[in-house]
C-alpha cells in the first residue's frame, strides 16, 4: 500500500431491529414492567394492608412511654383536667362516672387494622414486647376498664400475648386472660403507663393510685404464654 492508495472498508447490512440487542433489552424491560403491573393490580392492595399491619405490630412492640404518663385517670376534676389539657385524651364513661383515657399509644390502629372495625377503646395499661424463659420474644398488652358489682367497684383487667412466627408473618393471638382488682371502693383512680423492667425480660411493672395512695402489680411472661399478675403489698390504706 503506498501514500496515496485508499482503504475500502465493506460494511456488512444492519441487523433487524428484533436482533438488536438494545432493542431486545427495551422488550424485557417493557414485559418485567407490565407483569409487576399486573401483579401490582391483583396484590398491591393486600400487600400494602398487611405491610401497614407490620408497621403498627412494630410500633407496639417498640412503645416505651414515659413512667409518669396518666393513661386513666376518673377523678371528677383531674380528669377533666387532663381532657381539656390535651387532644391526647378522650372520656370513657364506666361504672364511676366519666373519666379521661389516653388515647396517642399505637394499640387501638393495630388493633383496628388487625381485626375491623376494632373494638371499644380501653386504657392502655403496659403494651410493649416481653421475651419469655425460652427467648420467645411476644407482644403483652393490658386493658382495663373499672366495672361495678353488687356490693363493690371493681376494676377488670384483660391481658393479651401475641407473636409472629416469622418477621412478615401476620401477628397471632396466643392467649388471652382476665383478672380482676378487688377492694377498690368508691375512690378516684388513676392509672401510669407500665413500664418494662430492663433487667428481667420476662418481667413488667404496672403501677396505680387509689385515692393518691400507690398500688404496684409485677406481670412476668410465662412459657405458656400466660401471665402472671400479683399485687404487691399496699403501703397505704
Amino acid at each position: 500500500m503506498t501514500d496515496t492508495d485508499v482503504l475500502s472498508i465493506e460494511y456488512a447490512p444492519a441487523p433487524p431491529i428484533l436482533a438488536r440487542p438494545a432493542f431486545r433489552r427495551a422488550i424485557i424491560v417493557a414485559i418485567t414492567l407490565l407483569l409487576i403491573a399486573a401483579a401490582a393490580a391483583r396484590w398491591g392492595g393486600g400487600a400494602i394492608a398487611h405491610a401497614r399491619l407490620l408497621s403498627l405490630y412494630r410500633d407496639c412492640r417498640h412503645y416505651h412511654p414515659s413512667p409518669s404518663l396518666v393513661v386513666y385517670d376518673d377523678g371528677p376534676a383531674s380528669a377533666m383536667k387532663l381532657l381539656g389539657s390535651s387532644n391526647r385524651y378522650g372520656s370513657l364513661t364506666d361504672s364511676n362516672g366519666v373519666g379521661a383515657v389516653y388515647r396517642n399509644d399505637p394499640w387501638d390502629p393495630f388493633y383496628t387494622t388487625y381485626s375491623p372495625p376494632g373494638r371499644a377503646r380501653l386504657p392502655v395499661l403496659f403494651l410493649g414486647t416481653r421475651i419469655n424463659a425460652r427467648g420467645e420474644r411476644r407482644l403483652v398488652v393490658v386493658e382495663g376498664l373499672r366495672v361495678a358489682q353488687p356490693d363493690q367497684r371493681v376494676f377488670w383487667l384483660n391481658v393479651n400475648v401475641l407473636w409472629q412466627t416469622t418477621p412478615l408473618s401476620t401477628p397471632q393471638m396466643r392467649a388471652s386472660q382476665d383478672a380482676v382488682i378487688y377492694g377498690l371502693g368508691k375512690g378516684e383512680l388513676r392509672w401510669y403507663a407500665g413500664q418494662a423492667d430492663t433487667a428481667d425480660p420476662t418481667h413488667f411493672i404496672l403501677r396505680y393510685e387509689i385515692n393518691g395512695f400507690s398500688r404496684t402489680i409485677d406481670g412476668w411472661l410465662r412459657d405458656d404464654d400466660r401471665v402472671t399478675l400479683i399485687e404487691r403489698p399496699a403501703n397505704g390504706p
